[in-house]
Order: structure tokens, then C-alpha cells, then sequence
């Protein structure tokens, strides 16, 4: 079975493999990933967590164990703060301190997943949502079966 050519789409996969959104319809821009948390979430009027890829392996190519780091940044829809705070932190508990998962479709296995710190507020966008952040390390291999 082949992976994902993203490894961050694998993260959103195995989001959606714990019940925690609906992968959305792929990539919002080079880096970042994004999975739907409702499906009201495609009219702004829920919450929407973008997976942002914040560090890693110079040659992925290279190595069979990567150990890279990512971002959750949680969009919270003003009118909607505190479900979309929950599932913000929903997903902290998911990941936090959790070992050896692979999302389904996948050959890659996460050995771990490590917050850096608690989801924290970190301002608000454009259109007035709340943005909440909390970063993450990893480590997967590839290929396994």
C-alpha cells in the first residue's frame, strides 16, 4: 500500500480516523493542510484546523525515520467560540503523548506525538475568527507494514 505523498494529510486522515473532522479536499497552500470539523466549517460559520508543516528532515528522501514538527492552527468562528475551543482541544487530546498510529490507507506509522504546549490564543484573522495554535513533534517511518 502506498502512502500519502503528504504527511501531513496522513495527520488530517488519522484525525478523521479518531473522530475528530472530515478531511477537507486537500491542500490550502504549499505547507499546510486542512480538515474540516463539521460541515458547516466550508461557510466560515464553525471551526476549521489547519495543519502547517513547521520543520523536518532537510532530504526526506534520505532517511527512513523522519522526526518532523507541525502546527494546529484552530480557526474559530466568532459566533461559534467556545464548540470550536472544545474540538480545539479535542485534538490535543488526541494527539498529546500518543504512540504508534497509522492512519488508515497508509503504510507510515507515527511512533509519537509530542505537544510543545497547550492550545494557546494567538490572535484573530481577517474576518474577526479567533486563531488558537499548539505545535507538535513526530516521528514516523516509512514503508512499514
Amino acid at each position: 500500500m502506498a502512502s500519502r505523498v503528504d504527511w501531513l494529510e496522513d495527520i488530517a486522515v488519522l484525525l478523521q480516523d479518531l473522530g475528530i473532522g472530515e478531511v477537507w479536499d486537500g491542500s490550502v497552500a504549499a505547507g499546510i493542510f486542512a480538515i474540516m470539523l463539521d460541515k458547516r466549517a466550508k461557510k466560515r460559520q464553525h471551526t476549521i484546523i489547519q495543519l502547517i508543516r513547521s520543520g523536518g528532515s532537510p532530504d526526506p528522501d534520505l532517511v527512513e525515520v523522519r522526526k518532523p514538527g507541525f502546527q494546529v492552527l484552530v480557526i474559530v468562528n466568532k459566533r461559534s467560540v467556545q464548540p470550536g475551543i472544545a474540538k480545539g482541544r479535542a485534538v490535543y487530546d488526541a494527539l498529546h503523548n500518543r504512540i504508534s498510529l497509522s492512519p488508515t490507507g497508509s503504510d507510515r506509522v507515527f511512533a509519537w506525538f509530542q505537544a510543545q504546549q497547550e492550545p494557546s490564543h494567538v490572535g484573530e484573522d481577517d474576518n474577526g475568527n479567533f486563531l488558537y495554535s499548539h505545535n507538535y513533534l513526530t516521528e514516523f517511518r516509512e514503508g512499514v507494514t
